[in-house]
């Protein structure tokens, strides 16, 4: 069933790249590579700027919701849902008021003074936040196929086909593109809320149970700066750099996120069984589900990521000539991918199994080894040193992740487990067969 849900879920997550490829590609085509930079940087902004105002209740959603769903508790499903609702209306509109107020002091970064795009932030972000809960609660709720159909399939279709469209009327522009792309995100908001989830889950939802705003908040400061080690050389290109540089780096962010194809797809059909294998009382029942995510998340790392390692020249030459530059960048990036494949499901295990503090504590602290790196090593080496720093922070958040599970768990999760136990290896064996027959 794991195999069978989890190549579904795969299936989707390669559509939906085919599409974010499409998109990017053909906007980097359209227009000079410095003002797909400020596009790029514009983007960043509102899936950064989205994720954080979900203000962690989308992994309370994910992993509380989930078990709440087991144990036929629809209420406290839905009084989560609805106060992190609520919270994506606070938190965007203090984030994109915060860094409005903070623009002003750098008017070298562009994209962040041209009001129209930072207006499409302003409205985007939100409508982000919205597109991220929205997903988490449907997986947690069961419905993983409507979920990747709005985050995967409609969340780049629908912007190209915007753009596309436009262009029968107008010249392709970051204008443009930054329009389509808020436009998009409003009709998936609309979509979810009239096929995912009934009318009476409407945002005016009464609240029955409670949730601390402590355990959201320490959520919070762990996807954010998760979030910030992987998109952070994108934003630190163009703070540090310029908007040509955001634009090279964001093509190699694009294109390394391809190594994590089969490991999203595994992480997103069975989250809800990671969650209850990190909280359950029977050692033998966790490690064999643990086991068995660790093998197939070690295989799908090296299939996906292989591809990209060989074609890596040939990848960035679809954005155009001046994206050939950055073949190393995309190479360190692309490893630092791997290493999250060869490690395991850290972040998953920690989040559902009460190690949100430890987790936030690790990825804040390769968050600011990332900077201080990307000061260092950027300045020299430009966007190949800022792609360097961000690899050698996941390295070292990974190791520190794996070590704090088994200390805490008593689990090895990752490469450790699956070479050093004879069960994974009979697992990954198993996976491997399945793959091959499939082939």
């Amino acid at each position: 069933m794991m195999i069978r849900s989890s190549l579904a879920s795969i299936g989707l997550k390669i559509a939906g790249a085919a599409l974010w490829l499409l998109l990017n590609v053909t906007l980097a085509n359209l227009m000079p590579v410095e003002e797909f930079g400020q596009v790029s940087f514009a983007i960043t902004l509102v899936i950064l700027f989205g994720t954080a105002s979900c203000f962690g209740f989308a992994q309370i959603l994910m992993r509380d919701g989930s078990l709440a769903m087991v144990v036929n508790r629809p209420r406290q499903f839905i009084a989560i849902l609805s106060k992190g609702r609520w919270a994506v209306l606070a938190m965007s509109g203090l984030i994109t008021t915060a860094a409005l107020a903070a623009s002003f002091g750098g008017q070298h970064v562009s994209a962040l003074n041209d009001k129209f795009i930072f207006g499409c932030v302003f409205v985007a972000t939100p409508f982000y936040g919205f597109l991220i809960l929205h997903r988490e609660g449907a997986r947690a709720f069961g419905r993983v196929v409507g979920s990747l159909i709005s985050f995967n399939i409609l969340r780049p279709s629908l912007p190209l086909l915007g753009v596309l469209g436009a262009m029968l009327f107008f010249t392709p522009s970051a204008h443009l593109a930054m329009a389509a792309w808020t436009a998009g995100l409003i009709v998936i908001f609309l979509f979810d809320i009239s096929r995912l989830y009934p009318a009476a889950w409407s945002i005016r939802a009464a609240a029955s149970g409670t949730t601390r705003i402590g355990k959201a908040f320490v959520f919070w400061i762990g996807e954010l700066s998760n979030l910030l080690l992987l998109q952070g050389p994108v934003i630190l290109a163009g703070i540090l750099l310029d908007l040509e540089s955001a634009a090279l780096l964001y093509a190699c962010h694009r294109l390394a996120s391809l190594a994590l194809f089969g490991i999203d797809g595994i992480r997103i059909a069975i989250a809800p069984d990671i969650a209850r294998a990190a909280n359950a009382t029977d050692q033998a029942t966790s490690k064999r589900t643990l086991a068995n995510v660790s093998a197939a998340w070690l295989v799908s790392g090296l299939i996906f990521s292989v591809p990209v390692f060989l074609l890596a020249p040939f990848l960035l030459s679809a954005f155009g000539d001046d994206f050939r530059q950055a073949v190393p960048a995309l190479l360190i990036m692309t490893a630092a991918r791997l290493v999250q494949a060869l490690m395991g499901p850290t972040g998953p295990v920690m989040i559902y199994g009460n190690l949100e503090v430890s987790r936030a504590i690790f990825t804040s602290a390769a968050c600011i080894a990332q900077l201080i790196g990307a000061v260092m090593f950027g300045t020299v080496w430009g966007v190949n040193g800022i792609a360097a720093a961000m690899c050698l922070s996941v390295i070292g958040l990974e190791v520190a992740s794996v070590l704090e599970v088994r200390r805490a768990k008593g689990l090895w999760i990752g490469a450790p487990a699956v070479f050093g136990n004879p069960a994974s290896l009979a697992s990954l064996a198993h996976i491997m067969s399945r793959f091959r027959k499939r082939g």
